[in-house]
């Protein structure tokens, strides 16, 4: 994944490229990012609601809190083994947690 922060006048301001797809940057860093350029609020049209039927390789939701769970818990372990790992493994749990958190607001 990256992130790449272009202002209204077409200056790149910020870039992130990841190493992989478990380094992404957390939605407060993008926010802080984002506030930081001190631009004023933009409007726009709410967005409309697309098909909400799962594709055929969709993970159904039922399975999703025990395979976050799993990650979490695998990256836990192995920052015990390595601890040279700590910072990496701290963001991926963090992460883990946020995505078990945004669980809560869906239904199966």
């Amino acid at each position: 994944p990256a992130v790449v922060v272009v202002t209204p006048a077409g200056e790149e301001v910020f870039h992130r490229l990841s190493r992989d797809f478990a380094d992404r940057l957390s939605e407060d860093e993008a926010i802080d990012v984002l506030r930081g350029l001190g631009l004023p609020p933009t409007e726009q049209a709410p967005p409309r609601p697309g098909s909400a039927a799962p594709g055929p390789k969709a993970m159904p939701i039922r399975a999703m809190s025990p395979y976050y769970r799993g990650a979490k818990f695998a990256v836990t372990a192995m920052k015990r083994r390595f601890p040279a790992t700590g910072d990496d493994a701290d963001r991926y749990i963090a992460q883990m947690d946020r995505y078990l958190a945004a669980l809560s607001y869906l239904k199966d």
